[in-house]
């Protein structure tokens, strides 16, 4: 039997098919948004962050700022980094500290940085002693590079040690450069392991 292709009609329904599956996609997300959005209304600080990722442009940063006032650590930093991104430094450490108060290791490290590139580094190393003390590695590092750029050589060997057994790959990197300047091969060689070691 010889089966012929009708390929007109083939594309036809394919693009029907692609149309449909194409509006589903579409419709998922604004299904989520409604149900977050619903959610983040009764409290449900993860729901209120979900729904500012998902919220039509103009209406984010209501959720996240919701999300804040739940404690919400990336809610408050996500309004935090779009008033720092406005200028408007003062507001933006308003949400920053909101958790770095709270002890929260990565609201510090970012209060920190942002301390950092507007040159304020007395609160800078003050906000990155913080976290590093909260066990934020990047921020061991933070600290470390900063002693180390005033010529405090000596001093940032141990927060870099700290952010090396943290888990920070560039602390380690550093440490296994200075011990190797300084000729102490045992540190040295335990330094540049832990660097092949961490992920």
């Amino acid at each position: 039997m010889k089966i012929t292709l009708n390929l007109g009609y083939i594309l036809k329904h394919l693009l029907i098919i692609l149309a449909l599956y194409s509006t589903s996609l579409l419709a998922a997300p604004k299904y989520e948004f409604k149900d977050m959005a619903k959610k983040c209304n009764q409290k449900d600080a993860q729901s209120c962050f979900r729904a500012g990722q998902l919220a039509p442009k103009g209406q984010e940063i209501k959720y996240y700022d919701k999300g804040c006032d739940l404690n919400h650590e990336n809610s408050c930093i996500t309004v935090g980094n779009f008033y720092y991104q406005k200028k408007d430094n003062e507001k933006a450490l308003k949400y920053y500290d909101k958790l770095c108060s709270k002890n929260s290791a990565k609201s510090c490290f970012v209060m920190g940085s942002m301390h950092y590139k507007t040159k304020n580094f007395t609160n800078a190393k003050k906000a990155f002693k913080k976290s590093c003390n909260l066990n934020f590695a990047k921020a061991c590092r933070s600290v470390g590079a900063m002693l180390k750029s005033t010529g405090e050589g000596i001093a940032s060997i141990n927060f870099f040690e700290r952010a090396c057994y943290l888990g920070d790959k560039s602390a380690c990197k550093n440490l296994t450069n200075f011990f190797q300047q300084t000729g102490d091969a045992e540190n040295f060689k335990k330094f540049k392991d832990l660097a092949k070691n961490e992920k």
